[in-house]
């Protein structure tokens, strides 16, 4: 597992934007499901994507969080990745976790607060 968290200047419209067009950059990537939650004091964006990991041979999924107040142009974005260990018992390769995050990582800190 791997796990990174942003604030970003961005509303929480345009981030949802920059995070799926970073992640879907893989060519294996897919967006496997998104609900969003509002009240008058947030919203709420979280989605699952999935990729194919070359290094470990199976699948990697990762999970994006991004919250704000409405209207404002301040995002908190938290991904965690997990999966692409071939290990039963140890989790010895988690190689294709950091490379999946990393693809966020890049295009999410040209926004940093």
């Amino acid at each position: 597992m791997a796990k990174r968290v942003w604030t970003i200047n961005r509303n929480i419209e345009d981030t949802k934007k920059i995070v799926k067009n970073a992640v879907l950059k893989s060519i294996s990537a897919d967006l496997e499901d998104e609900e969003v939650t509002s009240s008058e004091h947030f919203i709420n964006v979280f989605q699952v994507y999935e990729r194919y990991s070359w290094a470990s041979s199976n699948r990697l999924s990762l999970s994006v969080n991004m919250i704000s107040e409405p209207n404002s142009n301040v995002t908190k974005v938290t991904a965690i990745s997990a999966g692409g260990s071939t290990a039963m018992f140890l989790k010895i390769n988690s190689i294709g976790e950091h490379s999946f995050l990393n693809s966020l990582d890049d295009e999410l800190f040209k926004y940093t607060k």
